[in-house]
């Protein structure tokens, strides 16, 4: 597989100066932290089919980094592939001035400039209303993680009520997520984890079961051939360590003998992440939030 060229800098795609100004955190070339720095840049104009977000708080994810490094084809003078805000203007009037939202991907700090800034522009179909008395630091950690898990499980497994899945890697942020949504959804959850001592924060959780996750998984599940889907986020892991085998529980779509389905998250080739699992579109679709939150990260803006 062919390695993408790698940029030799951050797009910059700025306004025309002269107008109103904002205050980012930029990429002034490609390496570590010291990369970023302050600096003063054209407010984005309202444009028809995209909302203008004050931004109120962003997550950070592992994208970023990624980008911030110059290990992506493609990166933003602004970095930030998801926000909660306020929005600033919507010509096309899609969202009300004022509205709380939550906006995420759509080429956010790859291919536009993303949010690490006071305001950002993101297309209306990015852009979901938020139902939630949550602080906007916890709100700003919900987007990604929430929305790809929600994706993963309804979307691409079709998960329903009544159906048992095994979700792997799930003390992490995105597997906490898969857990309690799957749980709210009515399915039978059994969570794994390299550590014992984790097994009370899944149960918490609402995991039916927390099992190790050790290389002969499938022989420690009783129930390994009537599992109706699997949720993978160690599949990345497993593409740079040929010491950790496949699952071995009959539940992947790719195998007729099987009536389940499985999605892998996350897996990384050649120092680039490539997501298997992709947001979709999901116009102008509500966003309602609820349940504690434990281990996200995330940034508040100080904007008034």
């Amino acid at each position: 597989m062919a390695t993408p060229e790698q940029p030799a800098g951050p797009a910059v795609v700025r306004e025309a100066p002269g107008g109103s100004t904002m205050q980012a955190i930029i990429l002034d070339g490609f390496g570590g932290l010291d990369a970023l720095t302050y600096a003063e840049v054209p407010k984005p104009l309202p444009r028809h089919g995209e909302v203008v977000i004050r931004v109120k708080g962003f997550g950070i994810n592992h994208a970023e980094m990624h980008m911030r490094r110059g290990e992506w084809a493609e990166a933003a003078e602004i970095s930030g592939i998801e926000c909660v805000g306020i929005v600033d203007s919507c010509p096309g009037g899609e969202f009300p001035v004022g509205a709380k939202v939550a906006a995420l991907m759509g080429g956010l700090g790859r291919t536009i400039n993303g949010s690490y800034a006071q305001f950002t522009r993101v297309r209306v179909g990015n852009v979901a209303l938020i139902e939630s008395d949550l602080s906007w630091d916890r709100l700003a950690a919900l987007p990604e993680t929430y929305a790809t898990a929600w994706t993963s499980l309804f979307r691409n497994l079709n998960l329903t009520a009544g159906q048992t899945i095994v979700i792997r890697g799930a003390t992490s942020s995105f597997g906490q997520a898969a857990v309690k949504l799957a749980v709210e959804a009515g399915a039978r959850v059994i969570a794994t984890t390299r550590s014992r001592e984790r097994f009370g924060l899944l149960e918490s959780l609402g995991a039916a079961r927390a099992e190790r996750e050790v290389p002969d998984l499938g022989s420690r599940i009783a129930e390994a051939k009537r599992i109706d889907a699997v949720l993978d986020e160690l599949s990345s892991r497993r593409q740079r360590r040929t010491d950790q085998p496949k699952l071995g529980i009959q539940c992947s779509r790719y195998r007729s003998h099987s009536r389940g389905r499985e999605v892998d998250v996350g897996v990384e080739q050649h120092g680039l992440c490539v997501g298997v699992v992709l947001l979709q579109r999901r116009c102008r679709q509500r966003l309602v939030v609820a349940g504690n939150l434990t281990r996200m990260s995330a940034v508040t803006l100080s904007t008034p």
